[in-house]
């Protein structure tokens, strides 16, 4: 769902505080994580008094990776309410967005007014390392096969 408001705190104590004094929050507002070292700087909602609407609607949904459409008349974060966890990737209309680790435990982006398609997909830089780790030891076994074959 989308929510119209964010807090960025500096600490899980701030947030752990905002979310105990008023819980019927959680569907107007998210409040965004850091520990200080994110590279992102959480966007600013000027929405004014304008009254918000939105769709959000699941395109696909698998272990690695998730689509939504999403609809709004104005600037808004994406709230998903599956775990925050790093390597998770987001993509609005196929461009690199930041990842919010939002109330505590779950994801959000930021969505700009519009028509927009929110893709999520784990991409462990783990993962990534280990490919390409096993791609080199495949490259230097074939080398060394054909090597022996040689002579």
């Amino acid at each position: 769902f989308m929510v119209y408001e964010a807090i960025a705190v500096q600490n899980d104590e701030d947030a752990l505080h905002l979310l105990g004094s008023k819980p019927e929050d959680v569907f107007s507002r998210v409040i965004i994580s850091s520990d200080g070292s994110s590279k992102h700087t959480v966007p600013i909602l000027k929405n004014g008094k304008r009254t918000p609407t939105s769709n959000v609607s699941l395109i696909a949904y698998e272990p690695n990776q998730a689509s939504w459409q999403v609809s709004t008349n104005l600037d808004g974060y994406l709230f998903v309410s599956d775990a925050y966890y790093p390597g998770w990737k987001a993509y609005v209309d196929g461009v690199s967005v930041a990842v919010f680790r939002a109330d505590l435990a779950f994801r959000s982006v930021f969505v700009p007014q519009g028509e927009h398609v929110v893709d999520f997909r784990y991409e462990p830089m783990s993962f990534r390392l280990g490919l390409s780790m096993a791609a080199g030891s495949l490259i230097m076994v074939l080398a060394t096969l054909l090597w022996s074959f040689r002579e």
